[in-house]
């Protein structure tokens, strides 16, 4: 008998261990949401890029005002009120049961731009305006992405690169050039390793 009582719950244990009902699944990393965020009162949509993203059924945010409709395994149809707050918020990935760390979705009220991918070249240049928000991304190391916009005489530009505060791993460098090609400003961090470029346009122009 004294064998039987230390060999039963041996027996046990290995049974268990071996349930698949024991067995951990990886934890879903959600790694990228593109466009990274989106402004109130519009729909888009966003694609997805993670890890252990098997059972992947929907993106959850804790803002209410923002609702996330699964088109493709990768891509989803963004819907924000326009009640919604300019601010950030957190989207998690939801896999059966597993719920992923969260990533950084923001919303503002102005005019939201997406670069075009082929935007390598002054000539090329994704045309935007002041008083708005662009999203893009760098593809690989030493990607140079061009962007381009009419200023007045005078005026006070402030251009701001949000990527650290987003949680992307990007350390980016802000450029400013006229026209002609010549550098009117540069900057490689304000806030913390995102950079910040404020000037006042010298002459009416690109």
């Amino acid at each position: 008998s004294v064998k039987l009582t230390l060999f039963s719950p041996l027996c046990l244990i290995l049974i268990l261990a071996s349930s698949p009902v024991f067995a951990e699944l990886p934890n879903p990393v959600l790694n990228t949401v593109f466009p990274p965020g989106g402004q109130a009162g519009t729909t888009l949509n966003v694609q997805i890029s993670g890890s252990a993203l098997d059972g992947l059924s929907q993106l959850r945010c804790v803002q209410p005002g923002i609702q996330f409709q699964k088109l493709q395994d990768d891509t989803f149809q963004v819907t924000i009120a326009d009640t919604v707050p300019s601010g950030f918020y957190d989207v998690r990935a939801i896999c059966g049961e597993r719920i992923s760390s969260p990533r950084t979705f923001f919303v503002s009220h102005r005019k939201q731009v997406v670069e075009h991918r082929s935007n390598n070249t002054v000539d090329s240049a994704t045309d935007v305006s002041t008083n708005s928000v662009v999203s893009g991304r760098i593809e690989k190391a030493g990607d140079t992405d061009y962007f381009r916009f009419q200023a007045v005489s005078g005026e006070r530009i402030i251009i701001e690169c949000w990527a650290e505060r987003i949680d992307s791993s990007l350390r980016a460098v802000l450029e400013l050039f006229d026209a002609n090609g010549q550098q009117l400003s540069v900057n490689r961090g304000y806030t913390r390793t995102d950079p910040l470029i404020n000037f006042y346009v010298p002459a009416d122009g690109n």
